[in-house]
């Protein structure tokens, strides 16, 4: 399945690149998750074999992948997750399915990223420091080790998925990766397949969601530890690198993302976007 929203025409490649597949989808679902810029109901047109699910608003991230795999869940063995700027090599999904069969402990499993266009390697799954911040890896003999696996491209176990409840969406947008990734180490295992490659284009997660989220994570898993760690560098960053550089549209999305990460709550405020400078 293909989560979309207001990407423009670049969504065709994405497209293309699954159908592709040496080992093609079995089903496509398309998710629009309330875009309302007529770019699905041309892919429609273009692509008969794909179902478009359109929601009936914007509730993110995980929302939008439950709802896709919900409607693929009970007919298939794994489901693939991926976003709309995603473009795989043609053995991609091959190589990730390969390993879902040879290791039977192993539940979920991402391809190496790279940046879109070039060949550059941004991921091969990444890692969780002590205290409870999230870095990028970039060594491949590591890959079989990593504590989480970017949301970009997924492929997962349907019994895993279902076991898990889907993700969680009060997220919204960005940790949901992290956060499925810690319950599915629980239960099983994951692993980043760096032969199988996808490539992504990136951009600088909003400071809000990147501070509120990461509480949220580590409150839902029971690290208090973590929680208070992210509060404190949330708050001297916001101090000494925000306001010092004069920047209090950061200082605020900061800051305002420690209360709403304590609280749960969620803004939808334009400050939520605002990115570091």
């Amino acid at each position: 399945m293909i989560l979309y929203y207001q990407l423009g025409d670049r969504i065709h490649d994405t497209i293309a690149a699954l159908q592709n597949q040496q080992r093609a989808p079995d089903s496509i679902v398309l998710v629009d998750n309330a875009s309302y810029d007529g770019v699905l109901d041309d892919a429609e047109r273009r692509y008969p074999a794909c179902r478009v699910l359109r929601m009936p608003r914007n509730s993110g991230y995980a929302a939008g992948m439950n709802a896709g795999a919900s409607a693929l869940a009970e007919r298939f063995d794994y489901v693939l997750f991926l976003t709309h700027e995603v473009v795989m090599d043609s053995d991609c999904t091959a190589r990730l399915i390969s390993v879902l069969r040879e290791r039977e402990r192993v539940g979920m499993v991402g391809p190496k990223l790279r940046l879109l266009d070039t060949d550059i390697t941004w991921s091969v799954g990444g890692w969780i420091t002590r205290f409870g911040d999230v870095r990028h890896n970039l060594d491949e003999s590591r890959a079989s080790e990593v504590h989480w696996l970017d949301g970009a491209c997924l492929l997962m176990r349907t019994s895993i998925f279902l076991d898990i409840g889907g993700f969680d969406e009060d997220y919204f947008l960005y940790w949901e990766d992290v956060d499925v990734s810690i319950d599915i180490r629980i239960r099983s295992g994951i692993a980043c397949v760096p032969e199988a490659i996808a490539y992504q284009g990136t951009a600088k997660t909003p400071i809000y969601f990147r501070t509120r989220n990461q509480i949220l994570c580590w409150h839902k898993h029971r690290q208090p530890w973590r929680v208070g760690y992210a509060i404190v560098h949330a708050v001297i960053k916001a101090a000494a690198v925000d306001l010092g550089g004069r920047a209090p549209a950061q200082a605020k999305a900061r800051l305002v993302g420690v209360m709403d990460g304590l609280t749960g709550r969620l803004t939808s405020s334009p400050i939520s976007m605002v990115r570091e400078k």
